[in-house]
């Protein structure tokens, strides 16, 4: 988890302490062994050991006056362990304010940021959406997206990283775009995928490379996501969209066959039959898995606008290749 859920936030629980409880005070309320074991307790100077004795002295004591002022000691600890990046500690010790202040808000933002980076995305994902339900943010829906993709459940992670989108940068949001788009693809949901696939071309353009990429490995997705999106636009007949996707396909890999099979078929919806045929032609060429079926359909349309006959197309087809050379 590179993000702290607190880059922004101050997280405070009590900073300004409650002024120590002065054993001279009328009738204060606790007695003077109580007032020994608090003040033991608040002088430990280990942050971790400091909150296991305070803790140790709250439920010893549960209904001493002074259980307020113990709790209040736990703010300064929590932002203490934090500011030492001391996760695994803050991560327990959030846990044992929590025991003793359950459902506080601040607490639950300390455990849900030390577990998240600590790698304990069980825990994470517990004090996150606690978090999330009380204080409802792009970061915490960021860093929920985050847990939940680790934990590998895509219905959470969609949930949370369509929160953590709203009015992102298309840059800023590339990797949750392309993680939703991938999901959409493995199941299928090309529509809803295709979507995703958009924003994610439109973060780079250009010789643009997205962080952490490379150029091959970015063509190779514009040229699968041109391909899905371009699909999606065919699949709803709206051809000449599908015609400008697979354009940009052949830009990147002039000789694929899925490109050029679809093109030619959504010339043939425009009812562009010359057109159609060629592009079906140099998929037949090029094959890639589509050669049997663009020769299938190229067989109706030649036959339909030569008298029934198949006479010349394969000399079609070999001009269609040359024109690939």
């Amino acid at each position: 988890m590179k993000k702290s859920l607190f880059l922004t936030l101050v997280l405070i629980i009590g900073c300004v302490i409650a002024t120590n409880p002065h054993v001279a005070q009328e009738n204060p309320g606790y007695t003077r062994a109580e007032y020994d074991a608090f003040q033991k307790a608040v002088q430990v100077a280990d942050l971790g050991a400091k909150a296991t004795a305070l803790k140790k002295f709250v439920d010893a004591n549960p209904k001493s006056k002074l259980v307020p002022y113990a709790n209040e000691q736990f703010g300064p600890v929590l932002q203490g362990l934090y500011q030492k990046r001391d996760m695994a500690t803050l991560g327990r010790v959030a846990e044992q304010f929590l025991q003793l202040m359950p459902g506080n808000e601040v607490g639950t933002g300390y455990a849900f940021e030390a577990f998240a980076q600590t790698k304990n995305y069980v825990k994470a994902a517990k004090y996150g959406e606690a978090y999330y339900a009380k204080k409802p943010n792009q970061a915490v829906a960021q860093m929920l997206a985050s847990v939940y993709s680790e934990l590998k459940n895509q219905s959470k992670f969609i949930n949370f990283a369509q929160k953590a989108l709203e009015g992102k940068s298309s840059k800023d949001a590339f990797l949750l775009n392309y993680k939703l788009s991938e999901i959409y693809v493995k199941r299928k949901s090309f529509g809803r995928a295709s979507r995703y696939c958009q924003r994610v071309l439109n973060a780079y353009s250009g010789s643009e490379v997205p962080p952490g990429s490379t150029p091959e490995k970015w063509s190779q997705i514009k040229i699968n996501y041109n391909n899905i999106i371009g699909k999606n636009h065919y699949d709803g007949k709206r051809y000449r969209a599908a015609i400008r996707s697979f354009q940009n396909t052949l830009r990147l890999s002039p000789r694929n066959g899925l490109a050029f099979y679809y093109m030619g078929m959504s010339n043939w919806g425009q009812e562009d039959i010359i057109t159609s045929m060629k592009n079906l032609s140099k998929a037949v060429t090029v094959d890639g898995g589509f050669a049997k079926p663009a020769r299938s359909k190229l067989e109706i349309l030649y036959k339909a606008s030569n008298n029934g006959s198949l006479d010349g197309l394969d000399r079609r087809i070999k001009a269609a290749a040359s024109e690939l050379k």
